[in-house]
């Protein structure tokens, strides 16, 4: 077995033992009789490479699903329920708004939680800000009827407990508020956000100033409720979600942008490197962000040094080095299932695209959009269809309309902020030019959805039968692969 075989077996194995364990209870007894016969196999054949290389794979697997038992027990504690607190309190997260008020995360030094509260708008907290507060801990309840009253499957307490969240606080009071005078990285990345964000609205309207900063920060905080339907309805929210694409486009241009200020191309990987950890933090750092950024900077890592890494080798990386650090993201993160699953699909049906004979057709490069667009909603589909019970009909075509045009409007909107530093009027000329593609990136989505079948309602989706479903797709893309490969390898011979 080669040795990117062997890595890429290991991954799976790690990987494989967070998503047991996330899906079912495995008594401790499990993990001891498991541990217990890899060590008498390995006392009865110590010197058989076989052995050795299951007791391995074995091990790794125990030690994910291990990772994600000890943290599923320590999310879960409950034992500072109903206690209250007067403490001096960090707001940890770029706030949330919601209504007249915002979803803040508080960090207790003292107590080492992390507390969620909603807080009044007018109260103006940020990322740093120091805030003496009184109010009594509660365990986060899951919602009666799921989230935002639609979704019975949400589980909102461990949704809030991946992001290491264990408790809310019930009759806040907040007592003073002390803005920080300490800025670290994080801090001054957000300012800088929220400073390109602002100019990038004064220069361009509505709603295509909303969508620009989408696509370069993601969110759709600035869309109109109809629009975000709209988004919804034509499967083109991933281009404001901060997805595997836009960062793929990001590292694409960074790259780029260092080899013509004069950087060798090593020079300029890292330079790309460096600037999609920014834009990963601009973002807010949502799961598929951080996920699509260490993927992108693994692939430019292994291209700076000749390797041939995998694309499935690179992909399963980012997900270990982000499960080992939270392992509550496979289960509890839908958009980390999202972006990873929807990366996968782009590869395989990129690879078995090019390794089947029409892909001399080029067209412009419509097919091969057309193939990687259909890739990701294969992939995508059953998890959509299970956590929102809707599934867009429409979504091909919007996304072979639109796809071609993303890329070039987020160049033309980094453009338009980076001359917000420099002149106001040539700003303001830039900003008419990208207004153009994002007009027509607007109509088309207000467009397909408002056609009445855009989507369709898919009720009772079980978890069996989407495992099935990928079981099934995960067999039917390797025998294509193996088919393909034998193919390409007769035609070579001969």
């Amino acid at each position: 077995m080669s040795k990117s075989r062997v890595f890429f077996v290991l991954l799976i194995s790690f990987v494989g033992g967070i998503f047991a364990r996330s899906f079912l209870e495995l008594p401790i007894v499990f993990y001891y009789f498991s541990t217990l016969a890899v060590l008498v196999a390995l006392a009865i054949a110590p010197k058989n490479k076989n052995t050795w290389a299951t007791a391995m794979f074995v091990g790794i697997f125990l030690i994910g699903a291990w990772s994600l038992e000890k943290e599923i027990t320590k999310r879960t504690d409950s034992s500072l329920a109903g206690r209250e607190v007067w403490e001096r309190v960090v707001v940890s997260n770029d706030t949330q708004l919601s209504g007249v008020y915002q979803k803040t995360i508080f960090v207790f030094k003292d107590l080492n939680i992390h507390v969620i509260a909603s807080v009044p708008i007018s109260s103006h907290l940020a990322y740093g800000d120091e805030a003496e507060i009184s109010c009594m801990l509660s365990v986060v309840e899951n919602l009666p009827t799921g989230q935002a009253g639609k979704d019975p499957k949400f589980d909102y307490r461990m949704y809030l407990a991946k992001d290491h969240v264990e408790y809310e606080c019930r009759n806040l009071k907040i007592l003073s508020v002390a803005k920080s005078s300490h800025k670290d990285i994080f801090a001054l990345l957000l300012e800088m956000r929220k400073f390109f964000e602002e100019k990038i609205n004064e220069v361009i309207p509505q709603p295509e100033g909303a969508l620009a900063v989408g696509l370069i920060f993601g969110g759709s905080g600035g869309l109109s409720e109809n629009l975000k339907n709209d988004f919804s309805r034509t499967g083109l929210t991933h281009i404001i979600a901060v997805s595997g694409y836009n960062v793929t486009i990001v590292a694409k241009y960074l790259v780029l942008l260092g080899i013509f200020a004069g950087l060798w191309r090593n020079k300029a990987v890292w330079f790309g490197i460096f600037g999609i950890a920014a834009f990963v933090v601009m973002a807010g750092m949502p799961a598929s962000a951080v996920r699509a950024g260490v993927m992108a900077s693994v692939v430019l890592w292994a291209a700076k040094n000749g390797r041939l890494a995998t694309s499935y080798n690179a992909i399963l990386l980012a997900a270990a080095i982000m499960l080992i650090f939270n392992p509550l993201l496979l289960r509890y993160d839908i958009g980390f299932q999202l972006s990873f699953m929807a990366t996968i699909g782009i590869v395989t049906c990129s690879q078995l695209w090019s390794q089947s004979e029409f892909s001399k057709l080029k067209l412009g490069g419509l097919i091969e959009a057309l193939i990687l667009t259909l890739g990701a909603q294969i992939f995508v589909w059953p998890i959509i269809a299970y956590n929102f019970q809707t599934f867009s009909v429409i979504s091909l075509v919007a996304n072979m309309l639109v796809l071609e045009f993303i890329p070039f409007s987020m160049l033309l909107v980094f453009v338009v902020a980076l001359a917000s530093l420099l002149n106001s009027f040539l700003t303001l000329s830039l900003a008419w030019i990208a207004y153009a593609p994002l007009r027509y990136e607007v109509f088309v989505i207000e467009t397909l959805g408002k056609i009445s079948w855009a989507s369709a309602q898919i009720q009772n989706i079980s978890p069996f039968f989407v495992f099935c479903y990928y079981l099934l797709v995960g067999l039917a893309s390797y025998v294509l692969m193996r088919r393909q490969q034998a193919i390409l390898l007769k035609s070579f011979q001969s």
